[in-house]
């Protein structure tokens, strides 16, 4: 099977759009707190202990507050993943 012209979407590159903000970081003992902002429009998806996928990381979610949220990062995926840079107004995807 071929995947030519006729698979225009695997061709295209796709803008990456952002779509939280990092307002808050604090680094405790055996974790990273961070708290994020999104927009109204998706901030109705997200969900206490549900899960977001923020810069290709899937993430339990652990508090929400309007348009606000924060996950909680362990070491190991610190160490594993660009998260360890993150910082307070930077922009996570």
């Amino acid at each position: 099977m071929s995947f030519g012209p006729q698979w225009p979407m695997f061709r295209r590159v796709m803008p990456r759009r952002r779509h939280a903000t990092i307002v808050k970081r604090d680094d405790l003992p055996d974790m990273a707190r961070f708290e994020l902002c999104t927009t109204r429009d998706l901030a109705r998806f997200i969900a206490a202990k549900g899960s977001v996928t923020l810069d290709g990381v899937s993430l339990t979610v652990n508090t929400v507050q309007d348009v606000l949220f924060s996950v909680l990062i362990i070491p190991h995926t610190l160490k594993v993943t660009t998260l360890a840079a993150w910082r307070a107004a930077a922009r996570s995807s």
